[in-house]
């Protein structure tokens, strides 16, 4: 499976939208000083979200993370949405 998200991608968060199953959030990592982006594929019985992500580590290497460690839903990748959406694309004047 191929990511989402590619190394380098500028998102945006909202750190205010509800999280649910599905959604991919940047969370703090449990075990190291950084910050990760992942999808959410569960929520345990103690309300802990499972982490996951095509490459990297995840949740089956360092278990599910509090809700409280979720910085923010991610709702857009600046990177892709720059070159999709062509009023953010750069206007060039015609030369005669």
């Amino acid at each position: 499976m191929t990511p989402t998200l590619r190394d380098g991608e500028l998102v945006l968060i909202d750190p205010r939208a509800a999280i649910g199953v599905g959604d991919i959030v940047v969370a703090d990592h449990p075990q190291k000083p950084i910050q990760v982006v992942k999808r959410v594929t569960s929520v345990d019985t103690e309300g802990r979200l499972v982490l996951w992500s095509p490459r990297g580590s995840h949740s089956a290497s360092f278990g599910p993370v509090l809700p409280s460690a979720v910085h923010g839903r991610v709702t857009v990748s600046l990177t892709r949405r720059v070159a999709l959406v062509p009023e953010l694309m750069p206007i060039r004047s015609k030369q005669n």
